[in-house]
Order: C-alpha cells, then sequence, then structure tokens
C-alpha cells in the first residue's frame, strides 16, 4: 500500500493544526487563520526531507507520514 499524497495529506493536517492552534494556551485561535499554509509547508518540507535521505543510503532515513505528526 502506498503513502497518502500531498494533496490527500494536506486536508487531514488542516484539519489537526487548526484544532491544535484553537487551545487556549495557543492564542485560542487567532493562528487558526493560517493552517492551511502551514499545513502546506510542512508538508513540502516533509517531501523534501524524505527525497534528500533515502532509505537506500542508510536504513533508518525511513519517513513515514506519521513523523509530520
Amino acid at each position: 500500500m502506498d503513502y497518502s499524497t500531498p494533496e490527500e495529506l494536506l486536508p487531514v493536517y488542516n484539519l489537526y493544526l487548526k484544532t491544535v492552534l484553537t487551545h487556549s494556551r495557543l492564542g485560542a485561535g487567532k493562528l487558526a487563520g493560517s493552517t492551511r499554509r502551514l499545513a502546506s509547508f510542512v508538508i513540502d518540507l516533509f517531501g523534501e526531507v524524505k527525497s534528500k535521505f533515502s532509505v537506500d543510503d542508510h536504513r533508518h532515513y525511513l519517513f513515514t507520514p506519521r513523523m509530520i505528526t
């Protein structure tokens, strides 16, 4: 089974970050309006790291979408 594509991950992490950023200790939702951009950035960064550090180079370079969370 393949991992989810970035397009499939975006709504998941957008909602996840929105939930986290609406917490009263994290600004009570003041930052929740930028979660789509933040989610997109995190997913793009994950893709870049995954492409630069290949499991073929070292076996411990196994990156999964779970690491984003």
